[in-house]
């Protein structure tokens, strides 16, 4: 298994797989850190699929990434993120 994996949308993410494989933490990139990916999207795409597979409870906590130097962003939606899908989120700004 690479050392990570990208993908389009969250809801084609194998959460289940992933815990099978060992992976402890998704980290999603919320603007662009680690892909090209530059839109608002997170909250509606990435959120609606990580409920649709239900991410609390494969994982009970996910990690994010940006390259903002505004925490205040990131802890927004860390924030947004804990309350909209149950999980425990860390960051890395």
């Amino acid at each position: 298994m690479p050392a990570y994996e990208l993908y389009d949308h969250a809801g084609e993410v194998p959460l289940r797989t992933w815990k099978t494989t060992g992976v402890e933490v998704p980290i999603f990139d919320i603007d662009g850190t680690l892909t090209s990916y530059h839109g608002d999207d997170f909250i509606n795409k990435v959120v609606l699929g990580l409920l649709g597979q239900e991410i609390d409870k494969v994982y009970p906590r996910v990690g994010l990434v940006s390259n903002t130097t505004d925490t205040r962003h990131v802890n927004t939606v860390a924030h947004n993120l804990e309350e909209t899908l149950g999980v425990n989120v860390y960051t890395v700004c």
